[in-house]
This record gives structure tokens, C-alpha cells and sequence, in this order.
């Protein structure tokens, strides 16, 4: 595959079924959308999606996904950093046809569910940051939750509260409240 600069990859509601793609932490390096809302994946959410350190937003929510959250998870930085982010994701394309060069550009959009309201994000979809794994069939044990350690940016104490506790700022509010 030679997709290494793909920056926006949306599969949503697509009917696709089987294991999410392990290969999509690795072969696309530089993604910084992943959405694969509404089909069937199952099994568990493959350690390589740690990988994408780029990605600001990552939606697998309507699936049936199972296992345990990865912890790896928290590497997403990106879905947690304040900073320089840019309005558009514009690409830039030139294609030569034989009788002349085309070029152009066009920028993104993504669609995204929020407590149940779809929005599609254009012109402001670079400060856009989401972070989606609701309506899948995730299993949490109190060690896994409660190891002991600081608490990283992605701790989910339910399924019931991953919409509501998102990277919010509730997140480090109801840490800092327990200990």
C-alpha cells in the first residue's frame, strides 16, 4: 500500500465486518481522522492504532468491538494537545493526463455523532478533536482502571459514561476527586 501522506480515512456506515485492520497504524503514518462508525467490526481494537500519533480524531463507536481499552491508547497525544492546529485539511492534488497538467485542491469534512446529533465539520474540522468508542461490547476490571498509577488522558470507568467522560476536562476533575 503507498498511502503514507493519507491524512483523512472514513469508512462510516459502510456494512464492513471482520477484525479492524492492524495495518492501519503502520501504513498510514501521518492519518489524523480514522472513522470507522456504524459496521461490524468485532474483536478487539488492535494494539498497532497506537501508532497513530497524529490522530485527532478516532471514532469506532457503533460496532462490536470487545475486549479491554488498550492503554497505549493515551500515545494519541494528539487528541489532547492544545496548540497550532489549522482550520482546513486542504490537500493539494496535480494529475498529468498527457494533454496537460490538472490541479487543484480541495479541503475535507467528516461527519461526527455527538450525543446523538450528526455534524459535519468543514471549515473548522483541523481544531476538531473526538474521541468515540460507544456502542461496542467493552469489558473493564477495577485493576485495569485503578492500577495504581497516575491517571493518563483515557481512563473509562464504564460503557455507560465513555459519551459522557470524552478527553473532557471531567476526566482529570473526577481523578482528582477520588485520590
Amino acid at each position: 500500500m503507498n498511502c503514507k501522506h493519507l491524512k483523512v480515512f472514513d469508512a462510516a456506515e459502510n456494512q464492513l465486518s471482520g477484525l479492524i485492520p492492524g495495518w492501519l497504524g503502520f501504513e498510514l503514518p501521518k492519518l489524523v481522522i480514522l472513522i470507522l462508525r456504524s459496521n461490524r467490526f468485532y474483536g478487539r481494537i488492535p494494539l498497532q492504532l497506537c501508532n497513530l500519533t497524529h490522530v485527532q480524531i478516532l471514532d469506532l463507536s457503533i460496532n462490536n468491538i470487545s475486549g479491554t481499552i488498550p492503554k497505549c491508547l493515551s500515545n494519541l497525544t494528539a487528541l489532547v494537545d492544545k496548540g497550532h492546529s489549522i482550520l482546513t485539511i486542504t490537500h493539494h492534488y496535480a494529475s498529468d493526463f498527457g494533454n496537460g497538467i490538472l490541479s487543484g485542491s480541495y479541503d475535507d469534512a467528516a461527519t461526527l455523532i455527538w450525543k446523538g446529533i450528526m455534524s459535519e465539520y468543514k471549515s473548522t474540522l483541523g481544531l476538531v478533536k473526538s474521541f468515540h468508542l460507544s456502542s461496542n461490547q467493552f469489558t473493564t476490571t477495577k485493576n485495569e482502571i485503578d492500577d495504581g498509577n497516575p491517571p493518563s488522558c483515557i481512563m473509562f470507568y464504564n460503557q455507560r459514561e465513555i459519551d459522557r467522560r470524552l478527553f473532557t476536562h471531567e476526566i482529570t476533575t473526577a481523578n482528582n476527586r477520588r485520590g
